[in-house]
């Protein structure tokens, strides 16, 4: 059984989405829908004391449902803001047990001259998956040249890799229709993620749903390990046969 994950591209993911990429025996970044200003394609969220604040990348968006603007279409408009967030980063954790580990990789590529969204965004995605030792084939929704939509575009592209299986997201099982992919034989699982909990150092209280490589700045010695028993429980997947 080939198990696949489709995700839009985070900006410095979340830990949800690694466990499912984790899961996953492949994962396709769904580059090629529509721009959601208030999804995380341009913006992640880092912890402070007793809250949390968004990194956010400023894009050019004027009119983009009309013109119905890809994800691999949208581009920067403040050319330097990702050394910005660098600098934001390296005030927030440079006293992290972490942050010398990975300081000149993450400099190398917030440092990085681009116009593009994507780029900067897969560049710290991949930085992320190589922190915590998450090697996986990705391949990217748009190479594929998918012609449908919703549930059907999901199909289009787990039968586009070759896989039998397609992991979603627990939120997508109130609207997907599993009928369709049932008639055509490609079972689908649904994640279940709890998100753990780990040291903050300038935090009072948890905020949960920040960037995952903030628990390896945190914790360089024992997140990576910790993550992978989480991501290795059956309790995160449940079939829908279920």
């Amino acid at each position: 059984m080939k198990l696949v994950s489709i995700n839009q591209p985070h900006y410095f993911p979340w830990l949800g989405l690694l466990d499912k990429i984790y899961r996953s025996d492949c994962f396709i970044v769904l580059d090629s829908v529509q721009y959601n200003k208030r999804g995380f394609q341009n913006r992640a969220l880092y912890s402070i004391k007793n809250n949390k604040k968004w990194l956010t990348l400023p894009v050019y968006t004027k009119g983009y449902q009309q013109i119905a603007l890809r994800i691999d279409q949208v581009k920067l408009a403040v050319s330097d803001a990702p050394a910005k967030h660098f600098e934001v980063l390296r005030h927030r954790y440079h006293k992290a047990p972490g942050w010398q580990r990975i300081e000149s990789q993450l400099k190398e590529i917030m440092h990085r001259q681009t116009e593009s969204l994507l780029d900067i965004v897969m560049k710290t995605m991949k930085l992320t998956l190589s922190v915590f030792e998450i090697e996986r084939p990705i391949f990217f929704a748009s190479s594929f040249k998918p012609i449908h939509k919703k549930t059907m575009l999901m199909l289009e592209l787990t039968q586009a890799v070759g896989a039998s299986s397609y992991l979603s997201g627990v939120g997508a099982k109130a609207y997907m229709n599993e009928d369709i992919f049932k008639k055509k034989g490609v079972s689908i699982f649904y994640q279940n993620f709890h998100h753990p909990s780990y040291m903050q150092l300038q935090s009072a209280s948890f905020q949960k749903n920040c960037f995952a490589l903030e628990w390896y700045l945190e914790d360089p010695d024992g997140a990576v390990e910790k993550f992978h028993l989480l991501a290795q429980s059956k309790h995160g997947i449940e079939s829908n046969e279920h």
